[in-house]
């Protein structure tokens, strides 16, 4: 139940939090992102809530409570930071999203409980791809949902199962200009997608571009340390460390 903090040496530089419902404290934390000024924002999931620290860890705001309305969440999971700093927050047990303004202002919400389009069961990621689009981890329904920057419902892939483009406990999500990186729990993989979809895991014909995913997965960190630097002029790693 705390967040620490390491150079991109891997150096360690500090820790925060403990066990709690107190400003500043957590109970199982998830999910962590960085606006466009440094500031972290942290998916609080057991306390239903999210909060906000500076870059030192100095707790700034807390935002959310534990129920179904409005800005309230049933453990918030994980969350994802747009290109204006709005945060859209997964809401597992209220099966939604929810859109909170820079200040934590509630501002919208989509999806409900179920498995038709834009209706998840437990979800669990949140990513934006380079387009400002939202793909969302299914996990129940054992699929992936992509959204528009406004949450109006794209596109859907996966099933469940073990084949190529299916899961089994489909958990986080990662994104580039070209590629989706999807964590398949208990299949113990991880799966290779293009941007509408198309499963690259083991087709015969993109062998080029997937000789080796650990470079492929390399780049993606990279690509997304080199936005945070820019952003901030300065380059940390944030590690949540949760309870088992």
């Amino acid at each position: 139940n705390r967040i620490q903090k390491f150079d991109n040496t891997g150096t360690y530089v500090l820790k925060f939090g403990s066990s709690g419902t107190g400003n500043g404290q957590f109970d199982t934390p998830i999910g962590i992102a960085i606006d466009s000024e440094g500031y972290l924002w942290v998916a609080d999931s057991g306390n239903h809530r999210i909060q906000k620290f500076d870059s030192n860890g100095g707790h700034m705001k807390t935002v959310g409570t534990s129920g179904t309305g409005d800005g309230q969440f049933n453990s918030a999971r994980d969350l994802a930071i747009d290109a204006g700093d709005s945060i859209y927050v997964v809401d597992r047990n209220n099966h939604r999203v929810q859109k909170f303004n820079s200040d934590g202002i509630y501002q919208s919400q989509f999806g409900s409980n179920g498995n038709g389009n834009s209706q998840f069961s437990s979800p669990i990621g949140i990513e934006f791809d380079s387009g400002g689009n939202i793909f969302v981890t299914d996990t129940g329904n054992n699929r992936i949902q992509k959204f528009d920057p406004s949450g109006n419902f794209l596109n859907k892939f996966g099933s469940s199962g073990t084949g190529d483009g299916q899961f089994d406990n489909v958990n986080g999500i990662t994104t580039n200009s070209t590629h989706t990186l999807v964590t398949d729990m208990n299949n113990d993989r991880v799966q290779i997608f293009g941007d509408e979809g198309i499963d690259f895991g083991r087709s015969e014909e993109h062998t080029s571009e997937l000789q080796s995913l650990v470079n492929l997965v390399c780049r993606l960190l990279l690509e997304k340390k080199n936005k945070y630097i820019k952003k901030n002029n300065f380059a940390y790693n944030y590690i949540l460390a949760s309870p088992p």
